[in-house]
Order: structure tokens, then sequence, then C-alpha cells
């Protein structure tokens, strides 16, 4: 995070003349974590801003405001992660191989259409 970590970033987005109506946050902890601080600021969540977490971990449908995340195959993701390093070690060049994994939106209540909301 920014200086001043989740309370510095947050105070810095809550003070945006031109605040964006939507985060991606790199995982599910993260987007958790960012509501939570964002909730505390006072912003009414998806209404004020809509959150995406990524990795549809379990707790992600029980928090607060249950959270939307992106789904996808770990297991797969797994697989492919291993074979590279596999091949890498067979002395397989990987250079412009291009993998494509499945992903599902998983749509719950921590976001809104843009310009919906109360």
């Amino acid at each position: 995070t920014a200086p001043g970590g989740w309370t510095g970033a947050t105070q810095r987005l809550a003070g945006m003349p031109d605040r964006p109506t939507a985060a991606i946050v790199h995982n599910d902890v993260l987007a958790i974590q960012l509501i939570a601080h964002l909730i505390d600021l006072g912003f009414n969540i998806p209404a004020d801003l809509s959150v995406v977490g990524y990795d549809n971990l379990d707790v992600s449908k029980y928090t607060k405001i249950p959270l939307t995340s992106v789904d996808y195959s770990k297991e797969k993701l797994g697989q492919v992660a291993i074979d590279l390093v596999l091949n890498q070690i067979d002395g397989k060049k990987s250079q412009g191989t291009v993998t494509e994994i499945p992903v599902k939106l998983i749509v719950r209540e921590s976001t809104a259409r843009a310009g919906v909301g109360a």
C-alpha cells in the first residue's frame, strides 16, 4: 500500500475530487480489508465505490458486504506453473507462450452498476 498504509490510502481516496467508481483489488483478503477501512471512513459500498476481489475465497460470501470476486481454477493455475518450471528445467523455452485460464465473475453485493447506488 501507499505510505501511511490502509488509513493513508483510504483517506487519500476519500479526498479525491473525482473519485473512481470501482476498485479491482489484487485478492479477496485485501479487498475485504479495503471495504472495512472505507466503511470506517463513511463510504457506502457499493454506492460510493464498487469493490472486486480476486480468488473467490469462501469467506468472501460471508463478509458484512459480500464481496464480488473473480473465480478461477487454482488447480489449473498450479499445473500451468509446474509445467513452466519443469520445461525451464528441461531447457525448453517458454518465452512468448500464452496460457489462458478461464475465469468467472461471481457478482455479490460489493458492486453496483456505474451511476447506480444509494
